[in-house]
């Protein structure tokens, strides 16, 4: 797998390391530590879809479903 640099950064999301860090504990509603433990190995396959825009317009909405999916449990796999 390749790599590749951030290509949007400092426009769709902070190009700074700490202040995008808290614009996603903005988008989450919290703090990882406050989340908790992420819930138990997952059973059965899970499908999470997220509205991809800059964090501004969607990352409260995309926040909600990633949240909900911490706590139903663990994914095997993430297909981005």
């Amino acid at each position: 797998m390749g790599f590749r640099w951030a290509c949007a950064a400092g426009t769709f999301y902070p190009a700074d390391p700490t202040r995008l860090a808290l614009e996603i504990v903005r988008c989450l509603g919290a703090k990882r530590e406050e989340l908790g433990p992420p819930g138990p190995p997952l059973s059965h396959p899970v499908g999470l879809i997220v509205p991809h825009a800059g964090y501004r317009y969607s990352g409260g909405v995309a926040g909600v479903g990633f949240r909900a999916l911490w706590k139903a449990g663990q994914p095997e796999a993430v297909v981005i």
